[in-house]
């Protein structure tokens, strides 16, 4: 590792498994000067901030839904009492609707993956945008390519993470003459929450006597120019932690594939 965080304190959200446990090892690794990491998952968020520490990084967990406004505020509180500020904000944390067809998607369900997903991560950046402000910190969110190309029996989340696009882009417009770049990535990973939206799908066709068609490896049903299959979330996470470093300093309002070209623009 090059130890490109040295110096910053980054936030990370939905960090109990997956991605966003990757992504705050990999912070670790590159020795962040601290780390605070957040899910609602207490037992697994005990278990990422006791890798962490492992690394030599200090860390401190907070149990947290970004969907409530208090809870954001405890959170960035937190690390500004312990840690004196905030460099960096991963927004991760997500909530995945059951395979459901449009015209099946209730309002609540729909609601709830906005809530956690979308305005999650605008309270998590508004809440530490004063923070962010003063040390020209970056913010990196999480999309999906199922934003780009729509995603069948999953209108929620498709269309939670490309509001989180257009949240992007606006951010940094807005907050680049404070300093704060906004970039995000979707990634391509073999994660738990892949395994349950390919579950849910098969269960989806089995209840309505339809071919099961899912592939695990091949979610979206297009093929990657690099062959099948999906990464490990450790084979993703290092261009987390390029954005959230100084050697993106150039780089603000960009969504980045990192899903082995399925999409390319």
């Amino acid at each position: 590792m090059s130890g490109r965080l040295r110096g910053k304190t980054a936030v990370v959200t939905g960090a109990a498994r997956g991605i966003g446990r990757s992504v705050a090892l990999c912070l670790a690794e590159e020795e962040a000067a601290a780390l605070v990491v957040c899910d609602v998952n207490d037992e697994q968020l005990r278990d990422t901030a006791d890798e962490i520490a492992k690394i030599g990084t200090p860390v401190l967990g907070v149990r947290c839904d970004v969907s409530s406004a208090p809870d954001v505020q405890r959170l960035v509180g937190a690390t500004v009492d312990r840690f004196g500020g905030v460099d960096v904000l991963i927004n991760n944390a997500a909530w995945h609707q059951p395979a459901l067809a449009a015209d099946e998607l209730d309002e609540d369900t729909f609601l709830r993956a906005v809530r956690v997903g979308l305005i999650g991560s605008w309270l998590c950046a508004k809440t530490a945008f004063p923070h962010l402000a003063a040390r020209r910190g970056a913010i990196v969110n999480v999309t999906s390519n199922a934003a780009l190309l729509g995603q069948e029996l999953f209108l929620s989340h498709a269309a939670t993470k490309a509001g989180i696009i257009g949240l992007t882009y606006t951010l940094a417009r807005e907050w680049g003459p404070y300093g704060i770049r906004v970039n995000a990535v979707f990634p391509s990973a073999r994660t738990m929450a892949v395994e349950e939206f390919s579950e849910s799908k098969r269960q989806w066709q089995k209840n309505r006597d339809l071919p099961v068609t899912v592939d695990s490896s091949n979610v979206s049903g297009i093929r990657s120019p690099l062959g099948d299959g999906l990464p490990d979330p450790d084979d993703v996470a290092p261009v987390f932690a390029f954005l959230a470093s100084d050697d993106a300093r150039n780089l603000t309002g960009q969504v980045i594939g990192a899903d082995r070209g399925k999409v390319m623009h």
